[in-house]
């Protein structure tokens, strides 16, 4: 078996969700053994020593001697966007994989604060980075007069940016709605807020970019935050390695739209909402074992009516029907490898065999788990 190096940062949200794509994509589909390694703690001559054992290398945030040394080995390798967007030099050996949109991203924060009726929007970017001038760039070219201004590196999550955020955000004239070229940008002006004594979302409502949940929900208030699906870029990537490689490939992985995901920091957001949003990002990593209606209420805080009401006036459907949809996408995530046993399966998706998950997905989808299998 072929065997991958993956050489990456895990200090983002944003990171870490790609270097979960690529992973899953890689072992459903059993490409390669995966060596992984940190890219601020490998210098050049490890990563000789490394080159030599490997056969291919997905790669984001090397530093630019690691990158001189990828390309003088001329070891296959897709290259991610890195945390300060810059371009990739391409070769036949050396391929700049596929990144988020950034225009898209900018243009959903612009439909939503025209959607919030602010007569006045800002942009928090960060000074010198790619992605964070491409979003913003859609505010500045909409006829809204817009209130810029960009963090410089040492005021990134930092006490100096705060205080600068909070002097700037005394002089822009409110109501203002703010769009954050990242979350850590948005938690900054949250922070800011708090510390000048304006109101969220009355006075400023904040809106990110990445939706870090763990992040996202212990912000004050919850930070609105558009959802990248980075685990896409990731999963787009390992494809890209694989036919690189000349590896039986099949249909090629689909980035999802990004969205946004509403919470108090840019919307008064009625409570049934909150609880539906939480229930399907629950369920996005809970659904194979098939949970039920009762540990989808618990899980979301709201008695089972309440819950049933919620999916009902945001989804138009019950809550049943969504953990089967989710269940299901989970099987057939499974059923792409093809090195997985139909009672393996079963067993992790919490049937007592076979036959058990041979009805669902029948049931679901109209095709046997075989027939299926042959179209993933």
């Amino acid at each position: 078996m072929k065997k991958v190096l993956v050489l990456t940062e895990l200090r983002t949200h944003y990171g870490r969700q790609i270097l979960s794509g690529l992973m899953m994509e890689a072992r459903a589909h059993d490409w390669w053994n995966t060596m992984r390694l940190t890219a601020s703690e490998t210098d050049r001559d490890a990563i000789a020593q490394v080159l030599a054992q490997v056969d291919g290398v997905i790669v984001r945030d090397a530093s630019p001697e690691v990158m001189e040394e990828l390309k003088g080995q001329e070891v296959p390798t897709v290259v991610l966007r890195g945390a300060m967007g810059e371009p990739v030099e391409e070769s036949e050996t050396m391929k700049a994989a596929a990144h988020v949109d950034d225009a898209s991203v900018g243009a959903l924060a612009v439909e939503e604060l025209k959607r919030l009726s602010v007569k006045h929007w800002g942009f928090v970017g960060f000074e010198g980075v790619g992605w964070s001038r491409g979003r913003g760039e859609a505010l500045m070219n909409h006829p809204a007069v817009v209130h810029a201004i960009e963090l410089r590196g040492n005021e990134r999550e930092s006490w100096s940016g705060v205080l600068r955020l909070a002097e700037w955000l005394r002089k822009v004239p409110k109501p203002i709605g703010v769009f954050g070229c990242s979350d850590s940008a948005g938690l900054t002006v949250l922070q800011a807020c708090q510390y000048a004594g304006f109101s969220v979302p009355n006075q400023v409502a904040v809106i990110g970019v990445d939706n870090d949940v763990q992040l996202c929900h212990t912000s004050v208030p919850p930070l609105s935050s558009i959802d990248l699906h980075a685990t896409g870029v990731g999963q787009r990537a390992a494809w890209q390695l694989a036919n690189m490689l000349g590896l039986p490939t099949k249909a090629e992985p689909v980035i999802s739209p990004a969205r946004l995901v509403a919470r108090e920091s840019s919307h008064e957001v009625d409570r049934y909402f909150l609880c539906y949003q939480k229930a399907v990002e629950w369920l996005s990593s809970n659904a194979l074992r098939g949970p039920s209606v009762d540990e989808l209420s618990d899980v979301t805080g709201i008695s089972r009516r309440g819950l049933e009401r919620a999916f009902e006036k945001h989804a138009k459907v019950s809550p049943a029907s969504v953990i089967r949809e989710h269940r299901m996408k989970a099987i057939e995530i499974l059923l792409a490898r093809d090195s997985l046993t139909l009672d393996r399966i079963a067993a992790q998706a919490g049937f007592t065999d076979a036959a058990g998950l041979s009805n669902f997905v029948k049931r679901q989808t109209g095709k046997s788990p075989r027939e299926l299998r042959e179209t993933l």
